[in-house]
């Protein structure tokens, strides 16, 4: 009773395909995003189905959480970035949606033992452009669904191609994980295409009869069994660059910025100056050590003399405002006084 409902509804299902009455189907996987993201967002332990951006968006990992993303992040036009408290306790874990298995053939009835279905597809884990500073980033493409197994082959018939097993379906291919271009500032990221699914195993082969001249009688043998299905392809791992460079696709990837040298000491070229009337003095700082990430030199003074940067002694360019390793100040000379740069 039951294969004689499959059957009545994979006709019905087929006519109404042939009047155009039932769309086809898309065998990659989609999912409807379970939340919607736009300017600053902070991140908390939890686990979400499917992110939409609907604007730039900045989400703020603290230390000590990780945010789990099903069924992918679209950033639909524009920039998702990820920002760590803690390279190494900031996490975001993102996967696309696995595809749906293939359905399973139906038993020969007369016309021979269908194929299963194809597995869908996965999906792709981030779609779009991703900055990833200071957080660890992983992202895996959906698995592809598996294929349907093949139909039995009729039983009890007189036929060898009514008694042979249909095929297996096909295996759905794996998403990309990335399909995107990103750029790593600290931090790390690995990307991991989703595996394809298996092909589905081929249907058994029915009990046939046939008229042997020889024994001058009926003998029975068995149909042979469906092939089995092929497997479908791992996805891609990121299909676009890394850091404005164009990746090739040979394995998951592990990204580590050099780490941040930080800055042990800054010396200036001379102690103390005396400004003449109408009189300039240069200062210049050295930054230790060589290799410092960042050597940006920041200047203040204090003391009762206002010092400028030009030598018009401009309103608004009082030291303080530039961020050069080298400084040239200028005072003007209508009182006598100290200051400290």
């Amino acid at each position: 009773m039951k294969n004689t409902a499959k059957k009545t509804l994979s006709l019905v299902l087929a006519f109404l395909m042939i009047l155009g009455l039932f769309p086809t189907m898309d065998v990659t996987a989609h999912a409807e995003a379970e939340e919607t993201w736009s300017g600053d967002v902070v991140a908390t332990t939890r686990d979400i189905s499917g992110v939409e951006l609907t604007a730039d968006t900045t989400l703020t990992i603290p230390k000590d959480v990780q945010l789990s993303v099903s069924n992918g992040i679209k950033t639909n036009g524009y920039t998702l970035t990820v920002v760590g408290e803690d390279v190494e306790k900031s996490k975001l874990f993102v996967s696309g949606t696995d595809g749906g298995f293939g359905a399973d053939g139906l038993e020969d009835s007369g016309d021979g033992a269908e194929a299963g279905g194809a597995g869908g597809n996965g999906g792709v884990g981030i779609t779009g452009n991703v900055v990833i500073n200071g957080a660890w980033v992983t992202v895996i493409g959906g698995y592809g669904g598996n294929g349907g197994r093949g139909g039995d082959g009729m039983e009890g018939g007189c036929d060898a191609d009514s008694a042979r097993g249909g095929k297996g379906g096909d295996g759905g291919d794996g998403g990309a994980a990335v399909y995107g271009n990103v750029t790593v500032l600290a931090g790390h990221l690995w990307a991991m295409g989703g595996r394809g699914g298996e092909g589905g195993r081929g249907g058994d082969g029915g009990e046939f009869f046939y008229w042997d001249d020889e024994a001058q009688d009926m003998l029975d043998a068995k149909g042979d069994n469906g092939e089995p299905g092929i497997g479908g392809s791992q996805g891609a791992h990121i299909i676009g660059t890394i850091n404005g460079v164009s990746t090739a696709d040979s394995g998951g990837l592990t990204i580590t910025p050099a780490p941040t040298v930080a800055v042990t000491g800054i010396t200036l070229d001379k102690t103390s100056a005396t400004l003449t009337v109408g009189g300039t003095e240069t200062l210049t700082a050295t930054v230790e050590p060589d290799n410092a990430t960042d050597k940006t030199v920041k200047w203040s003074t204090t003391g009762g003399v206002t010092l400028y940067t030009d030598a018009d002694c401009t309103p608004g360019n009082e030291v303080g405002t530039d961020a050069t390793s080298t400084l040239t100040v200028y005072a003007k000379g209508i009182s006598a006084g100290s200051a400290t740069v």
